[in-house]
């Protein structure tokens, strides 16, 4: 039986297998020794396409969701179109003896999971996921895997947060206080859904 290799090298995690090789979600600012046949983006968050300049080439195949690519546009990256496979949750395909199944993360637009299927191995890969509705987001699907991998900030006990029912009310409470007390709350967002709160003194 052909070896599979799952190592994370300094740009990304890599899966070979025979003499193949997908390269997942590449955060490092280096390359690597041999291009990749393939990378797979799950999300358009900075660090987890930070390092995508690094080692995306002409004739790597970049497999991402067609809401990550135009962010990723808007961010000023470049691609060859022939280069480009567009997948959404509940998509399968086959690329150079690796067999894909995508999955919905339920993290930000365009977020996707994948399942890479090999000969008596099912390996799943997420990036950062969640697991509970949001206003805007159907929450993430189930992988069924042998091996899991999980490239998550918030798998950091410090993202541990009480439901969103709760946070949301504690939130809106929050601000109905500063606003009585004459305090002008500011919300700042970020890009692709992080938000912090600024306290702006009258």
């Amino acid at each position: 039986m052909s070896r599979i290799i799952i190592s994370k090298t300094r740009n990304g995690i890599l899966i070979k297998h025979k003499n193949k090789s997908i390269l997942i979600d590449p955060d490092g600012n280096q390359g690597i020794p041999n291009k990749p046949d393939a990378i797979l983006i799950s999300h358009a968050h900075s660090d987890h396409i930070r390092g995508l300049k690094y080692v995306y080439s002409k004739g790597v195949k970049v497999i991402l969701s067609k809401e990550t690519y135009a962010i990723l546009l808007s961010l000023g990256y470049k691609f060859y179109s022939r280069d480009l496979i567009f997948v959404k949750p509940g998509d399968r395909l086959s690329l150079n003896g690796f067999e894909l199944a995508v999955y919905n993360a339920g993290h930000i637009f365009g977020s996707c999971m994948f399942s890479i299927e090999l000969p008596r191995v099912t390996i799943g890969y997420t990036g950062d996921f969640n697991f509970e509705d949001t206003v805007i987001m159907r929450k993430a699907d189930l992988i069924d895997a042998d091996v899991l991998l999980i490239d998550a900030t918030y798998g950091h006990p410090l993202f541990s947060f009480p439901p969103r029912e709760i946070l949301y009310k504690l939130i809106r409470e929050n601000l109905k206080k500063l606003v009585e007390s004459g305090v002008v709350p500011i919300l700042h967002g970020y890009a692709l859904g992080l938000s912090l709160i600024h306290i702006s003194e009258p």
